[in-house]
């Protein structure tokens, strides 16, 4: 069984060999067949721990969800409409997976982020931990969207 661990300023530690699946091979050694979903799989987990400890509100969506963690757009395609797009890619790909909420998160400093997911149909849910490096503040504000094609009830701003 792989586990990991959250540390209090929101780290996650993964033990590698049991998420790579080292105990079970045992005696079958095989590094040709050996593949890391095992290590993809627990970094999923300890994101959505993060998103499952939201405070000062709650996610509306209690179905199946897709996260959409920590892009960027290159400075010189600011502004030509590439994180618009990438926004709605992420939509398009959440739908293919028959998710019906797809949620985000970003720093409380990252205004630009912020009015793109307004502007994208995102609602303030409350903060988040992510895992953030030594210096880093891990506390992040959560937005959801609800992807069937209806639209959400206006709510207010934070």
């Amino acid at each position: 069984e792989a586990v990991y661990g959250l540390l209090p300023d929101g780290t996650a530690v993964l033990e590698m060999a049991s998420c790579g699946g080292l105990p079970l091979a045992a005696s079958h050694l095989d590094p040709l067949r050996a593949t890391t979903y095992g290590v993809g799989e627990q970094i999923r987990r300890a994101v959505e721990a993060g998103y499952d400890a939201i405070t000062d509100g709650k996610w509306r969506g209690d179905g199946p969800y897709a996260v959409l963690h920590r892009s960027a757009v290159a400075d010189r395609f600011r502004g030509a409409g590439v994180a618009d797009r990438l926004l709605e890619s992420a939509k398009e790909l959440a739908l293919g997976m028959d998710v019906e909420w797809l949620r985000v998160d970003t720093h409380r400093k990252n205004k630009a982020m912020q009015n793109l997911l307004r502007r994208g149909g995102f609602q303030y849910r409350g903060n988040v931990l992510v895992c953030a490096g030594e210096g880093h503040d891990p506390r992040r504000l959560a937005f959801e969207a609800k992807l069937d094609g209806r639209p959400l009830a206006r709510e207010g701003k934070k």
